[in-house]
C-alpha cells in the first residue's frame, strides 16, 4: 500500500510524495531533508497531529493512527540548532 504524504513548512511551499506504507518512518526525515534542501547547521522535526511519531514506526502505522483525507499531513519544523555558519 503506498501512502500520499504531505509536508507542510514555513519556510518553502508544501508538496505531496507517495511512499510505501513499510518504510520506516525515519526515511521521512531523508526525504524531507533532500527535497526542502536544508543545511547542515539546521535540524528538522516532523510533526504529526502536534507529536513527533517514533523513527522506527512504520509509515502505515503512523498512517493508521494519524490520517485524514485519506492522506497524512506532516508539518515539517526546521530549527538552528547545530551552531552557526561561519562562513559568512
Amino acid at each position: 500500500m503506498n501512502v500520499i504524504v504531505v509536508f507542510k513548512s514555513k519556510d518553502v511551499p508544501s508538496f505531496k510524495y507517495r511512499v510505501n506504507s513499510n518504510y520506516t518512518f525515519h526515511y521521512l526525515y531523508f526525504i524531507a531533508r533532500k527535497k526542502l534542501n536544508v543545511s547542515a547547521d539546521k535540524a528538522i522535526f516532523l510533526v504529526v497531529n502536534g507529536t513527533i511519531p517514533l523513527s522506527s514506526y512504520t509509515i502505515g502505522q503512523v498512517y493508521n493512527m494519524h490520517n485524514t483525507d485519506n492522506q497524512l499531513t506532516i508539518e515539517v519544523i526546521q530549527e538552528n540548532t547545530f551552531g552557526r555558519d561561519l562562513k559568512k
